[in-house]
């Protein structure tokens, strides 16, 4: 797994005007790399894209964005956007199906039509990163995905910001791990904002998967 550190920043949180009180642990002297890691994933790429991507390139992090092949080609420009701003590219299938429901063929019709979608509107790969919609994922859906070289991600900690989660209780998901959000969260950027930079003070650094 290829990380992209980041430093220290000197950002000003915007945690008092949200009335967010959370902070992670101080990280001990010899924590291990992999101990205080943030994953930062947006999945689904009908809406959205381009601010999440905006709010990232302002905090100075990197992300992975996990886009339908339909949205990659319904929206070209807004993911070329994030593609071009140094944020990874990740596989959500192509229409958001939920795979444990599909057939072994149609499970890597799915993801190989996506992966087609961002060679032919971008000529950049998913491969190997697969998110599957709904967090839906089983034996089958993982040897499907294996044997076309694709390897599931799991999430660690979902924000339910597609459901118009708080940003109070987005902002408390941000953990060392693969932190799963939407494009279309409504109240994600604010969270965002509110504790990434606190997070990079106490020495928590942000990760692309790859």
């Amino acid at each position: 797994m290829t990380l992209l550190k980041i430093g220290r920043r000197g950002f000003i949180t915007g945690l008092g005007a949200l009335g967010l009180r959370l902070t992670l642990p101080a990280l001990a002297e010899g924590t291990k790399a992999a101990d205080n890691v943030i994953y930062l994933t947006f999945d689904d790429g009908y809406v959205g894209t381009y601010a999440k991507a905006t709010a990232l390139n302002s905090l100075g992090v990197s992300g992975t964005f996990f886009l339908t092949g339909q949205a990659i080609d319904w929206h070209t420009s807004e993911v070329a956007f994030a593609v071009n701003s140094g944020h990874r590219l990740g596989n959500h299938t192509y229409d958001h199906k939920d795979l444990t429901k599909l057939s072994v063929g149609q499970v890597q019709t799915e993801i190989q039509q996506c992966e087609a979608s961002a060679q032919r509107m971008l000529g950049v790969t998913t491969a190997p990163l697969l998110h599957c919609p709904y967090l839906a994922e089983n034996a089958t859906v993982r040897s499907a995905a294996t044997q076309i070289g694709f390897t599931c991600i799991h999430t660690d900690w979902d924000t339910n910001d597609w459901a118009g989660s708080s940003a109070s209780y987005i902002a408390g998901r941000v953990q060392p791990g693969v932190v799963t959000m939407h494009t279309q969260g409504k109240y994600t950027v604010a969270a965002l904002e509110a504790i990434v930079p606190g997070l990079i003070d106490q020495g928590y650094t942000f990760g692309v998967l790859g």
